[in-house]
């Protein structure tokens, strides 16, 4: 190969580095648990960055961020999605958004700066004791996304959205983030007579 030809590669990849996730999800859980029952799932969120970001925390009435969790039986069909009816809806506020240090964690469904008891355990639609009444191994994976860059989607009184919680906004990694894959084998009791 030509050397200038080597020289303009070398150039090219040290100003244009390679884009490298900002942030990671980790689903944690036991390996173990009884048919009926419902599985703690602990999720986290990486900041991956040597800066201070905003991260969401899942509320049940916001749109986003999206937090999802996609649930296979031992039978490889989805967990079914039980009817949710939503009677409230709120808007997106400064509050919803937690800071995270670099090469911080944290939890979508906790909170900091909200008060109240508080599990910081995956809370889902899904997770519903009739979903795990069959015997055998269930695979779970967890998807956190700030996708939309469009405040629209977050915020329903768009015109009236306050400064500070824009700042934070804008801060925010617009991300779709999917865990690693778990797991969990469901046993069913055995009983001696």
């Amino acid at each position: 190969m030509h050397p200038l030809i080597m020289t303009l590669m070398l150039l090219q990849s040290s100003h244009f580095p390679t884009n490298k996730p900002n942030v990671r999800c980790t689903l944690t859980a036991p390996r173990n648990c009884l048919i009926g029952n419902v599985p703690y799932l602990d999720v986290n969120l990486d900041n991956l960055t040597n800066d201070r970001i905003y991260l969401v925390v899942r509320h049940e009435y916001l749109p986003y961020p999206r937090c999802q969790l996609e649930i296979t039986t031992p039978l490889g069909t989805r967990a079914n999605y039980p009817n949710r009816w939503a009677c409230v809806s709120i808007d997106l506020s400064e509050w919803h958004f937690v800071h995270v240090e670099p090469q911080g964690k944290l939890n979508p469904y906790f909170n900091p700066r909200f008060k109240g008891e508080q599990t910081g355990h995956v809370r889902d639609h899904q997770l519903v004791p009739w979903n795990f009444l069959i015997p055998g191994e269930y695979r779970f994976r967890f998807v956190y996304s700030t996708a939309s860059h469009d405040l629209k989607d977050w915020h329903g009184s768009y015109p009236d959205a306050d400064p500070v919680m824009l700042n934070k906004f804008k801060r925010m990694p617009k991300v779709k983030v999917i865990s690693n894959e778990i797991r969990i084998f469901f046993f069913a009791p055995i009983f001696l007579f």
